[in-house]
């Protein structure tokens, strides 16, 4: 406790807090403060929070909640989802501890690394994705586990890690050649958000445009143009795609030329003849 609330108190005055502020305003809240003054004594309750899993029988008790009369319905619902939302509040909080709060990983490490820990692991690595530098090496310890069953959300945690992820980046240019297509998309998406090292993995981006699925085509055009100028390097391949059969593939590669060499597109349009585009995928 501090200041008369407990740890669970503080940190919905935070998740509260942080919901109402806009995008543009710091993410600071009245809580952080009282939570580093708990510190690492909040650490033990916010993993054991943090492990919950839903049992089986949740998912059968959730429909069944919804068949219930409003007011019955709405408490039997609470009750149920209270454990779930103390994990996710426990998400949320370990970070606002301060300095100290690296002293979780550890703990978060072998929650993420639990087979039986199906939920919980991808919570530990979002948490671990947000300590910084120093989850860094777990993280990239278990990405290269090929058994490992939540290397997507690793992935995907990484490419939230700022400058912090700059040494996964040749782990990261080797996740963009595994079988397992998700990986492979969750990773140009993670290389995009991250923008580094654009010598090195533009090159290994524009290669994703004459790949055999369309997804990874139109993700890899689209990732490209994140990168802006430093992307020019891909501007022949980019150029090539505007021959595409797939008339999605097209327009994401057009639509990255606008941006990284308007100059090439308009060339383009002026000299060459396209033929019609014979596939139409759906693209969410």
């Amino acid at each position: 406790m501090y200041q008369g609330k407990r740890l669970s108190e503080w940190a919905e005055v935070r998740q509260s807090e942080l919901s109402h502020i806009g995008v543009t305003d710091p993410e600071v809240t009245s809580a952080d403060g009282p939570l580093q003054r708990i510190g690492t004594n909040g650490l033990p309750i916010l993993i054991k929070w943090l492990r919950y899993e839903d049992p089986k029988w949740m998912t059968v008790m959730y429909r069944l909640t919804d068949r219930l009369p409003q007011i019955a319905g709405q408490e039997a619902f609470h009750l149920l989802i209270r454990p779930t939302q103390r994990a996710q509040l426990a998400e949320m909080t370990i970070c606002a501890l301060g300095p100290g709060a690296t002293n979780a990983i550890p703990a978060l490490c072998a929650i993420m690394n639990d087979p039986e820990a199906v939920e919980a692991s991808v919570r530990a690595i979002s948490v671990l994705a947000d300590l910084g530098s120093a989850a860094l090496p777990p993280l990239l310890i278990a990405l290269a586990d090929p058994k490992h069953p939540n290397r997507a959300d690793i992935v995907g945690g990484i490419g939230g890690m700022g400058t912090n992820a700059l040494p996964a980046i040749p782990a990261l240019l080797c996740s963009l050649r595994e079988k397992d297509l998700n990986i492979v998309k969750t990773t140009i998406r993670a290389l995009a958000r991250l923008n580094l090292e654009p010598e090195t993995v533009v090159p290994a981006l524009a290669q994703g445009l004459t790949n055999g699925s369309y997804d990874i085509q139109t993700a890899s055009a689209a990732a490209l143009m994140d990168f802006g100028e430093a992307a020019k390097p891909s501007v022949p391949a980019l150029v090539q795609a505007l021959d595409d059969p797939d008339h999605w593939v097209r327009t994401a590669a057009e639509q990255a030329l606008e941006k990284i060499a308007v100059e090439e597109l308009v060339k383009d349009k002026r000299t060459r003849t396209h033929k019609p585009p014979t596939v139409f995928h759906r693209v969410d």
